[in-house]
């Protein structure tokens, strides 16, 4: 009395990171410019059953680097971007077959909009960030695994 439902298969992307950065301003003209560098561990997971190659994983660790470029509109408004890089080293396991030792890896980022900016009573200032960004990880597990990403984002902070 009814079609049958079959369910497909779904997409798995599991990606994580964790940053860390020393980080250095300056002010030229009437833009201010963070400039950082540091290090990144990143844990990436593909799984896609449908394919004839059904995942892959790879977990590393390397060098970032960073700029961060804003721009006051009025006292609360401004524009901003960042741009990141990352080369990373580590292992993949490609298809559920042996670890790869020796794996480079390497994610860009790219992101800009605006931020509001509202100064504390206590000292510093707090930000909320709308904006647009992109990701590109490339040879996370192999050559053909390369992964673009690109969306809205939203943030939240605080600046001392």
């Amino acid at each position: 009395s009814g079609t049958p439902q079959t369910t497909q298969p779904r997409r798995v992307l599991d990606i994580n990171s964790l940053d860390a950065e020393v980080i250095d301003s300056f002010n030229i003209c009437n833009w201010n410019l963070l400039v950082g560098g540091g290090i990144r561990y990143l844990s990436f997971r593909d799984d896609f059953p449908t394919s004839t190659t059904s995942g892959a994983e790879f977990h590393g660790l390397g060098p970032v680097i960073s700029v961060q470029i804003t721009r006051a509109v009025n006292e609360n408004w401004s524009v901003y971007g960042i741009a990141r890089e990352a080369l990373l080293f580590g292992n993949s396991n490609f298809s559920g077959g042996p670890t790869t030792r020796d794996t480079t890896g390497f994610v860009s980022e790219l992101q800009a909009g605006l931020q509001y900016n509202r100064v504390l009573s206590r000292g510093g200032i707090g930000f909320a960030r709308f904006g647009w960004e992109g990701q590109y990880y490339s040879a996370m597990g192999g050559d053909s695994q390369d992964v673009s990403l690109i969306g809205g984002v939203m943030s939240i902070g605080l600046m001392r």
